[in-house]
């Protein structure tokens, strides 16, 4: 069964290393998730270490959109969803 986890950003660089941390210790088959990261224009490291971790992660793919400008935390759930695609979708925090 496929998943999507959507996951908003903003100037979020801090909370990143434990809440990637969190996926690569899943004991579930990784390769059912799709992670789909929306930064609402960060002015910090965020979508530069999103996209180090895009690299290097063993989930079944990670997606990381720029939004453009800071569309509030609604619109870009609504965002990652519709970059998504699974039958099941988890909206996450980062922090």
């Amino acid at each position: 069964m496929k998943y999507d986890i959507i996951t908003v950003t903003y100037n979020s660089s801090r909370w990143l290393e434990k809440y990637f941390a969190a996926f690569e210790k899943l004991d579930y088959n990784k390769d059912d998730i799709r992670l789909v990261i929306v930064d609402n224009s960060s002015q910090d490291e965020t979508v530069a270490k999103c996209r180090e971790y895009a690299a290097l992660s063993t989930l079944g793919e990670v997606k990381v959109i720029e939004s453009g400008g800071n569309i509030g935390f609604g619109a870009g759930n609504n965002l990652g969803v519709k970059n998504g695609g699974s039958p099941f979708v988890f909206l996450l925090n980062v922090d």
